[in-house]
């Protein structure tokens, strides 16, 4: 039953955690991939 837990929480924190890594790394003035 620990599947439910982690298609549960596991797939909303990893698109939330996608999302938020680009503008949290562009607050702290890290650049990834110099354009």
């Amino acid at each position: 039953m620990i599947y439910v837990a982690i298609l549960l929480w596991g797939t909303p924190c990893a698109v939330v955690g996608a999302l938020l890594t680009g503008p949290l790394l562009r607050l702290v003035g890290i650049k990834v991939g110099g354009r």
